[in-house]
């Protein structure tokens, strides 16, 4: 049976311990079984919306996101305290022209079909690109961004060669053998690395992407770590199959392939999905909830990252999983999204 307590040294060590995790191998097989299981006990289902939170959440970090927006009025309004009304000044002008550049792609299309295939609604997946776009950065710059412009060729052979260190060296190697899902396998990695298990990950960041002095960790119009792309390659090549989809499975040691995938719109919102299937079950059978009916939740899970320490730490302080400030304003503007797709003529 599934003993959720013997995952407390993997939440506690992972990123305070120089040391070496030394969870046994069998763990990651045991997550994996649970994970690919239906669902054998009843989970609380989250409501939709902020649970009547009427100001929005985390404001300092808010105004750290908000530099990449702010000008004239929305400056003073945040200068002054009032975030909220920041917040809900940048949607009414933000989310419209978001929106209207993601159906001229096609990319509201993609995101219904692509909501069909991993059995999620759509604001799972507009929701996390509305964020992102709307705080930190700019949709039609995202849209027409190339890696080409950012990376060479010894710059993706450098990364490659990192991730493979990273993989192969002893602590790890295991890990990369088990037969179990790329989600699995990643979380092993995290926590048994010495690179990534070292107290925190922005060490490896930092080291990981300053090639060139190119790197700033994320891209693209999902703004993603690409190093996180292959932990849902497999799950992405599965579940894209009904759609007719051809979607080929790459190595952890090719940083190249993700990069691209990135930097293709229509093609990395099916990484998108994938992850907000991966958090909505993740908290169903970590933390017995159901998040599936709030994108504001998956939102934040996509912004912060970490989604199975934190759906399993919410098992130990108990209560409902909380958004942030990202995930509060998808949810303060779900309605309207919603509306401009029933309403509008979504292209193909």
């Amino acid at each position: 049976m599934f003993k959720t307590h013997r995952l407390l040294p993997l939440v506690l060590f992972t990123f305070t311990s120089t040391a070496t995790i030394a969870a046994p191998l069998s763990l990651y097989t045991e997550l994996d079984q649970k994970f690919n299981q239906a669902e054998s006990q009843k989970v609380r289902v989250i409501p939709k919306g902020n649970a009547g939170m009427t100001e929005i959440p985390e404001v300092a970090r808010l105004r750290v996101y908000s530099r990449a927006v702010l000008n004239g009025e929305w400056e003073a309004l945040l200068k002054s305290g009032r975030e909220t009304e920041f917040a809900l000044t940048l949607g009414k002008n933000k989310i419209p022209k978001i929106l209207d550049a993601l159906n001229e792609q096609g990319l509201i299309a993609e995101s219904i079909r692509l909501g069909k295939a991993f059995n999620i609604h759509p604001m799972h997946i507009l929701g996390p690109i509305i964020g992102e776009n709307s705080f930190n950065g700019a949709i039609d710059q995202t849209i027409q961004d190339s890696f080409a412009k950012m990376f060479n060729e010894s710059d993706f052979k450098t990364m490659s060669a990192r991730m493979k260190m990273i993989s192969e060296e002893p602590a790890t190697a295991g890990c990369m053998s088990l037969n179990i899902s790329n989600y699995w396998k990643w979380r092993c990695i995290l926590h048994k690395s010495g690179y990534l298990a070292n107290g925190s990950n922005r060490d490896f960041i930092f080291w990981f992407y300053q090639i060139s002095n190119k790197g700033q960790g994320t891209f693209g119009l999902g703004q993603i770590q690409p190093f996180l792309l292959w932990s849902v390659n497999d799950l992405v090549v599965e579940k894209t199959k009904a759609l007719g989809y051809s979607y080929k499975k790459f190595n952890l040691t090719d940083m190249k392939t993700p990069f691209q995938v990135i930097f293709n719109n229509k093609e990395m919102l099916a990484y998108i999905a994938a992850m907000a299937h991966v958090s909505i079950n993740v908290y169903k059978q970590i933390a017995q909830v159901d998040i599936s009916k709030n994108p504001g939740l998956t939102t934040t899970l996509y912004n912060l990252g970490d989604e199975y320490q934190r759906a399993y730490m919410s098992t130990v302080r108990g209560g409902d999983p909380q958004v942030n400030f990202m995930g509060w304003y998808v949810n303060r503007f779900e309605d309207s999204i919603n509306n401009y797709l029933k309403n509008t003529e979504i292209k193909n």
